[in-house]
């Protein structure tokens, strides 16, 4: 029986292979890049990919940063912000924070 978890996994990358490739064809096809900003997710399945439903794709531009705001979890609230700023921290810079 196959693994929830590393399905999800090879689905993220699969995701991620195609909008790196979505990211290339649109630096190079004007055409491309004015239907995929017109319409991520939509140019992102016609090219093959997998988007699951509740997943939203958006165009920002570089430099924009993303905060998503997922529910809150159960448990000690502090600990998980705390837990969350670390893992955002070293997203960002590579090294844990300190």
């Amino acid at each position: 029986m196959p693994n929830p978890t590393e399905s999800n996994a090879r689905a993220d990358r699969a995701l991620q292979l195609a909008i790196a490739r979505a990211v290339a064809r649109a630096w190079r096809d004007p055409e491309f890049r004015a239907r995929l900003e017109a319409d991520p997710r939509g140019v992102l399945i016609e090219s093959g990919a997998e988007v699951p439903d509740d997943v939203s794709v958006v165009i920002a531009p570089e430099g924009t940063h993303v905060l998503q705001l997922p529910d809150a979890p159960d448990g000690d609230l502090d600990a998980a912000a705390e837990a969350a700023a670390r893992q955002a921290h070293e997203a960002l810079f590579g090294r844990p924070a300190g």
